[in-house]
């Protein structure tokens, strides 16, 4: 898989601060893939958040969601998003 160049999110455009303070807000911290999302594209990061929430309201578990999450990540070959995935994974019973 291709690596996408590290970006320092302090450097991001304001449209991307806003959201990283959503997201620490929420999880605690910035999670180095939506840094860099936010950071190269606040839109695409929006859109990422929104679907998230999207997500969230229907009638999939939290351990349904991460499960498929997890499965994807694994089938794309991200090391990255498997460590993520197994991370919240575990934190909601898988």
């Amino acid at each position: 898989m291709s690596r996408l160049q590290h970006v320092a999110p302090d450097a991001a455009p304001a449209a991307a601060q806003a959201l990283f303070a959503q997201i620490k807000q929420a999880v605690g911290k910035l999670p180095n893939a939506y840094a860099t999302i936010g950071t190269l594209s606040p839109d695409s990061l929006g859109l990422l958040l929104s679907g998230d929430a999207v997500l969230g309201k229907g009638s999939l578990s939290k351990t349904d969601i991460e499960a498929i999450r997890l499965a994807v990540s694994a089938d794309n070959g991200c090391d990255y998003c498997v460590a993520a995935h197994s991370m919240v994974g575990k934190m909601v019973g898988l």
